[in-house]
């Protein structure tokens, strides 16, 4: 009887560990022929840089804020919220780009996710114009009315900012349109038959 059971445990871990195997032939293959993960892994270090920055300018305008330093506490506060739920947005794309599982989601399921998460940028960038532009003008009659020399130098500096902002917006476009043109073709060469491998 000890015998049989043993005999029959043994075929058990031997059924789960040809799964195990097969399962991670299947994964290994996934991830040598995806295509995707490179423009994923690049665009999340994009935001990645996104968020730092914003963390850097709420610790700056903090700093503004409570030493009531070239701003009115007003602005200074009112920069506070804006980087902060720049941030926020940041995050939550990130969040939602971290869904997007290269392991173990079927394709087309990825190729689906893909075109959300471009539509979920458009929006998000969309509030962050709203709620820019205001800011900047705001910020920009401030500097006017303290020093002239203030007011060009923020001129200058929302310009430089705006092109490089522009840069990494164009960037981060190109790489998710180029992650759903590689998911597309692997969802071609698999036939569109390719199902959850993992659960």
């Amino acid at each position: 009887m000890e015998l049989d059971e043993l005999k029959q445990s043994w075929h058990e871990m031997k059924r789960e560990l040809d799964r195990v195997e097969t399962l991670n032939k299947v994964l290994t293959e996934r991830l040598s022929r995806s295509k995707a993960l490179p423009f994923k892994c690049r665009i999340m270090n994009q935001y990645k840089i996104l968020v730092a920055v914003s963390l850097c300018m709420i610790v700056f305008t903090s700093i503004l804020f409570i030493d009531n330093l070239i701003f009115s506490r007003e602005l200074s506060g009112s920069l506070v919220i804006y980087f902060i739920v720049l941030k926020s947005l940041n995050l939550y794309f990130m969040s939602r780009l971290r869904r997007i599982d290269i392991y173990t989601m079927p394709v087309a399921e990825m190729v689906e996710q893909t075109i959300k998460l471009r539509i979920l940028r458009s929006r998000l960038k969309i509030i962050g114009y709203i709620l820019m532009i205001p800011m900047m003008c705001v910020l920009l009659w401030t500097f006017y009315k303290a020093d002239y020399g203030m007011f060009v130098g923020g001129w200058m500096g929302g310009v430089v900012g705006l092109i490089i902002g522009l840069r990494i917006d164009r960037s981060i476009d190109r790489d998710i349109k180029n992650m759903k043109a590689a998911l597309k073709e692997e969802l071609s060469e698999s036939g569109g038959n390719e199902q959850v491998v993992m659960h």
